[in-house]
């Protein structure tokens, strides 16, 4: 079976994270966040989730952070040391897309927040004057969504709005449990780990699904 689509996780796929800068972002406001927790996914009363799945205002989240950890920060710090997570995408990941919608629907596929995502369309995807729209046929973003991965409603969602079939579809995603649930759904997967050569791992993962 042909593929003719391609979906992109974000977060550790095409965007370099480090949520050790963001955790010492946060202690540098006076938060005191345990060693442990660093750097797995941190999460205080699941409102992280609620903000990614779009049931919680950036207003409730930054309340409820200031909250969870102690702290009497404003709004600009807050959002400054939540997104301090947001590294950078290497140029030839752009380039990558680009070349890859020449051939292929392209679409993003990911657990976000609005926060997040302001703040990577006004600092990332800009190279060559370009913008987020530019590398994707369409975003497919939790908290837009209501759902996120690895939930079926989330893939039922971007199936349907995209009018998709599972089999023709390539998804890639640094998340087991995300590529589980992908393979479940029927797509062909591709698992993918932050130290891996985009180009060269697109490259194989079509070629074996190709056949």
């Amino acid at each position: 079976m042909k593929i003719k689509n391609l979906l992109f996780d974000f977060g550790e796929v095409l965007v370099t994270l480090s949520r050790e800068k963001a955790v010492a972002a946060f202690r540098a406001l006076g938060a005191e966040i345990a060693d442990e927790i660093v750097p797995a996914s941190w999460s205080f009363d699941g409102m992280f989730r609620d903000l990614e799945n779009g049931k919680i205002t950036e207003r409730e989240f930054f309340d409820n952070l200031n909250f969870s950890l102690g702290l009497q920060a404003t709004d600009e710090e807050l959002r400054a040391a939540w997104n301090a997570i947001i590294q950078d995408i290497p140029l030839y990941k752009l380039d990558l897309l680009l070349a890859l919608r020449k051939n292929y629907s392209v679409y993003m596929v990911s657990n976000t927040n609005k926060i997040h995502m302001d703040y990577t369309k006004e600092h990332l995807f800009k190279d060559g004057g370009h913008t987020i729209d530019d590398f994707f046929d369409k975003l497919y973003l939790s908290y837009e969504i209501g759902a996120s991965k690895p939930e079926k409603a989330f893939f039922d969602y971007v199936i349907k709005d995209a009018g998709l079939k599972p089999e023709e579809t390539l998804y890639l995603d640094d998340s087991p449990a995300n590529i589980e649930a992908g393979w479940e759904m029927g797509f062909r997967v591709c698992p993918v780990s932050p130290l891996d050569d985009l180009d060269k791992l697109v490259e194989a993962c079509l070629h074996t699904n190709q056949k």
